[in-house]
């Protein structure tokens, strides 16, 4: 309910509610009042009234209403869909958003093997036991599963906004 895209489709479906009751009603009659003096001696003063209803209003008043019905019952349909659109891009969006939660999770557990990983190669260089090859190939994966680590997170960031944006909510609002 606080998608600002939505909030705008049921503000024109009240403004097609509007119309319906517009259609249903009758113009205002005019009501006129006049007064004529002849300004003769011995003349009284004339008053006249009158009071005035478009007929074609008359007429043309189911016509009008039943245009109104239709064009609101177009309209609810069109905002079904729109609904149904949203809430579908809602939980496409909520999946993507976990996944990359859990590739994120993923990334960060192999980037700590890899530094682990990276500072057994160390000590073995260290002692002797493998070269400087392997050992600069150790602190390559390190390097290689940390940088995949913060585009993970990046990624996931995205994601979240996304489903923050779809939903309505701020950027730090859960």
């Amino acid at each position: 309910m606080r998608n600002p895209e939505l909030r705008a489709e049921y503000a024109r479906l009240g403004l097609a509610q509007a119309d319906v009751l517009e259609a249903g009603r009758l113009s205002n009659p005019e009501l006129s009042l006049s007064a004529l003096d002849s300004n003769a001696a011995g003349e009284r003063m004339q008053l006249g009234y009158g009071l005035v209803q478009n007929f074609t209003d008359l007429v043309l008043l189911r016509a009008r209403s039943d245009l109104a019905g239709r064009r609101l019952a177009q309209e609810k349909a069109r905002v079904a869909e729109r609904i149904r659109s949203l809430a579908l891009a809602v939980k496409g969006a909520a999946i993507d958003a976990i996944g990359a939660q859990q590739v994120v999770k993923m990334r960060d557990i192999i980037a700590a093997s890899a530094r682990a990983s990276g500072e057994l190669a160390r000590r073995f260089f260290t002692a002797g036991n493998i070269n400087e090859l392997e050992f600069t190939r150790e602190l390559a994966a390190a390097t290689a599963a940390a940088l995949a680590a913060v585009g993970a997170r990046a990624r996931a960031g995205t994601a979240r906004w996304r489903l923050h944006r779809l939903m309505g909510l701020g950027a730090h609002e859960q």
